[in-house]
């Protein structure tokens, strides 16, 4: 295929727009042994912007990684030195261009759609726990001649994600999906497939031979785990799998939310019937949610009350990849009011006058293979009540984004008002103005930065700048930039930067403009006002921080202990090996609270110098206090390690032994005009 440069006029439009938005006034500075404070135009930047960082399901126990950043592996099953480059379309491997952050984009959001029935986060963020049963990682980029030199869209070993005698890692091709979102992000969910244990679906005659190894289905839909390249729909399918002659019927969703695999479906969040029905949450007449369908059979109860009149539901799937197929009802005590199932539409619309009453909306899957995925519920209720209701609101007290990606404020009588719609906001930080009326900071999913305050929305940074945020008081707030910098926005003096890109990995603010972050080498650092920045702890010691008021911060070291840094000192609350995650918080008097998952899954609350178990189990227990150390690596054979070995030199070799793939790989396609023209008419 022709590769075209990259637009530097793009990149720099967009670099003039981000200095725009987020100016420093400190003199920039070289030397990165330390924090140091540097003014982003004149930092030597890359050609291309940053790898995007998204996450569809974040807190899921197992994670989906689509590596585009370059990987390097010692061994591969029989293979030696494999490198994966960078992602690249454009040929330049410093960055990425504008349509490579496009492509990028795209896969992301098929690969999360056809993934989303299940408790498994996909992500392009290279998680910290790269175990099998933990993460698959599914590296994009190169050419199958890199190293496998057969040609091929993917590779990837069946059962490998929970198998730890196979490597958890599949591989996509960029050469042999032609470089298009659509073929990679179907590769790339097939490979997983085989990694979750999926076999191919095909064809057979009677006598049981194979007919085609990989089934085509048609021009609307196909089986993601056959030949779907060319369908409109690519799904998970019921049918016979490559193995058994005809007889081993594979039902692709029940392997991959089975036992083997460990992280099953996604909880649902509504209800799954009448006696157990959502009130939708309603915003004056209008109504939005969001969810997912994660099985044929499956539905999503929801329940309004009205004064009467015209109303109107409306369900869509998903914008780009939907997968779904959606059939949408609205029922009354009596039964069946309206029905929206369109035979070829992939959403359903509703409407009716309604007497005054209490009813439901009912989204349930038209029923067909893999119609399952992600939707979004809108509609006019006329005059509704329901538990959420804006009648009389008054001022903002508290804010909630609920599990849609919605948010909303409640006023101190209990009155709720819809501030953005489902599927806008991604994180929510709340912080004081100067009067002391609360305010909420927000993280928006195109990945710009707002601030809601006095009943009206701001913007503070544009789409795609800000990857992660915490506020302080007095309305102030402190963000991850998309490259990996830490900034600071105040009313007084706007933006300025505090540490420069790729040094920052987590951040969290607490009282007094203080924030502590994690930065890329694993160290724990705290910035304050008057005395700048202080290392707490070094390298490779802390795995996740939350700060809690009045200048401390519990901090989960890299062997699982968990820590408190208050009084200029360390404390430690729990061994080795105890736990998982910690959020913090604080009582009625200013002392600090922790609330942590243990290692056993079960939560617990620490406060007063003492654990509350939350739920049973045996309780963390405190420990003579010493000073964190350094933690040697968990994983000895670091996947990601480009740095022992010179992938530009060291060509894969391949060794005596031969790989026993238990299946080939996704069949190399022509992508000529004349090709793509045949097999669209072969299929009808």
């Amino acid at each position: 295929m022709r590769r075209r440069a990259a637009s530097e006029s793009l990149m720099q439009g967009f670099l003039r727009r981000l200095t725009t938005w987020l100016q420093g006034d400190t003199r920039p500075k070289r030397r990165r042994t330390r924090f140091q404070l540097e003014q982003l135009e004149d930092r030597c930047l890359l050609s291309g912007s940053p790898l995007p960082i998204l996450n569809s399901n974040p807190g899921a126990p197992s994670t989906l990684y689509l590596d585009f950043s370059g990987l390097y592996e010692p061994t591969w099953g029989a293979y030696s030195n494999v490198s994966t480059p960078q992602f690249r379309l454009d040929g330049d491997g410093s960055g990425f261009s504008a349509h490579e952050v496009a492509v990028i984009n795209e896969v992301f959001q098929r690969v999360a759609e056809t993934y989303s029935p299940f408790n498994i986060n996909v992500t392009t963020s290279a998680p910290a726990d790269l175990s099998h049963g933990r993460t698959q990682i599914v590296a994009i980029g190169g050419s199958y001649n890199d190293w496998f030199h057969s040609a091929a869209g993917g590779i990837s070993y069946v059962g490998a994600f929970a198998n730890p005698s196979l490597p958890n890692v599949s591989h996509v091709f960029v050469d042999g999906t032609a470089g298009v979102a659509q073929y990679i992000a179907i590769a790339a969910a097939h490979e997983a497939g085989h990694a979750f244990g999926l076999n191919h679906q095909s064809t057979f005659d009677a006598a049981g031979n194979v007919l085609q190894e990989y089934n085509p289905g048609d021009s609307a839909s196909a089986p993601l785990m056959g030949l779907a390249y060319y369908a409109t729909r690519a799904l998970w399918w019921v049918g016979p799998a490559d193995t058994g002659h005809g007889a081993a019927i594979q039902d692709d969703e029940a392997v991959i939310a089975g036992a083997d695999n460990g992280f099953g479906y996604r909880p649902d969040y509504y209800g799954q019937a009448e006696q157990t029905a959502t009130p939708l949450t309603l915003s004056n007449v209008q109504i939005g949610q969001a969810g997912v369908i994660d099985a044929p059979t499956s539905a999503d109860y929801f329940t309004f009350t009205t004064t009467g009149g015209a109303a109107s539901f409306t369900v869509a799937t998903a914008a780009v990849g939907p997968t779904l197929h959606a059939r949408l009802e609205l029922w009354s005590a009596a039964g069946i009011v309206a029905v929206g199932d369109s035979p070829t539409a992939l959403g359903a619309s509703v409407s009716a006058t309604l007497a005054a009453g209490k009813y439901y909306v009912v989204v349930r899957s038209h029923g067909g293979h893999g119609d399952v995925g992600q939707y979004t519920l809108t509609g006019l209720v006329p005059q509704g009540t329901s538990g959420t209701t804006t009648a009389a609101f008054t001022q903002a007290a508290t804010f909630t984004r609920t599990a849609d990606q919605a948010l909303y404020a409640q006023d101190a009588a209990g009155n709720w008002r819809l501030l953005s719609p489902a599927g806008t906001i991604l994180a929510i930080s709340v912080s004081t103005d100067a009067t002391g009326r609360a305010e909420v900071f927000a993280l928006a999913t195109d990945n710009s930065l707002w601030v809601y305050r006095q009943g009206a929305w701001a913007i503070l940074s544009p789409a795609g700048t800000i990857n992660a945020l915490s506020a302080s008081n007095d309305d102030v707030v402190f963000v991850l930039a998309s490259d990996h910098s830490l900034w600071v926005h105040s009313p007084a003096g706007g933006w300025a930067i505090l540490s420069p890109g790729g040094t920052i990995n987590t951040l969290s603010a607490s009282t007094g403009d203080v924030v502590f972050v994690l930065a890329s080498d694993h160290s724990l650092w705290k910035h304050s006002p008057g005395g700048g920045w202080a290392i707490l702890s070094p390298a490779n010691t802390i795995n996740a921080l939350a700060a809690a008021p009045g200048d401390e911060v519990f901090a989960l070291a890299s062997d699982s202990s968990l820590w408190l840094y208050a009084n200029a000192g360390w404390r430690e609350l729990s061994p080795t090996g105890t736990i998982l995650s910690v959020n913090a918080g604080a009582d009625a008097s200013g002392s600090p609270d922790a609330f942590v998952l243990a290692s056993d899954h079960t939560f617990w609350m620490y406060a007063h110098n003492g654990w509350t178990r939350t739920t049973a189990a045996a309780a963390p227990t405190n420990a003579a206090p010493v000073t964190p150390k350094p933690d040697t690596p968990q994983r000895a054979a670091l996947l990601q390690d480009a740095v022992s070995h010179d992938s530009s030199t060291a060509a894969a070799t391949k060794v005596a032994a031969t790989p026993q793939f238990p299946h080939e790989p996704f069949m190399p396609l022509c992508m000529c005009p004349a090709c793509v023209a045949a097999r669209h008419a072969a299929m009808g």
